[in-house]
């Protein structure tokens, strides 16, 4: 979807930052940010399978309509 150079090397490479493939994967070159995102309150607050959000403590990952599951950040 759109390009970056390579941060300042002194070598001006066009690299694809965002990529659809064929087989419908999702290639990210670089850093994600995400912000804002919705955190569920329970194992069934509404989501769609797919979604993933976080907070301090914890990844949230729905796996069905409103059937989320969390996997601790704790080291």
């Amino acid at each position: 979807f759109f390009t970056a150079d390579d941060g300042g090397n002194g070598v001006n490479v066009e690299r694809q930052a965002l990529g659809i493939e064929n087989d419908k994967s999702t290639h990210l070159f670089g850093n994600l940010f995400v912000s804002n995102c919705f955190v569920p309150t329970s194992s069934t607050s509404s989501g769609k399978a797919g979604q993933i959000s976080y907070d301090a403590n914890y990844v949230y990952i729905c796996l069905g309509p409103n059937n989320w599951k969390r996997a601790s950040l704790g080291w």
